[in-house]
């Protein structure tokens, strides 16, 4: 019985350490995921701008053409 609780008490200790490392490097992570989202958007409203001026030429260029044609 002495041995069961030595090893309930060992394995308890273990988990203990090897968890509890993690909290210093949450904070780290959490910038650089917020750092990654941010880049994200940021290219994501670039190629939305882009599109749209795309867009407005290749209708400028649709009305353009129709000028010319009548």
């Amino acid at each position: 019985m002495k041995k069961f609780v030595s090893l309930c008490a060992f394995v308890a200790a273990l988990s203990f350490v090897s968890c509890g490392g993690n909290t210093a490097n949450t904070a780290a992570d959490s910038a650089r995921i917020a750092d990654s989202l941010d880049s994200v958007r940021i290219a994501d409203s670039i190629a939305q701008a882009s599109m749209t001026v795309d867009t407005m030429a290749a209708a400028d260029s649709v009305v353009a053409d129709s000028a010319k044609t009548k």
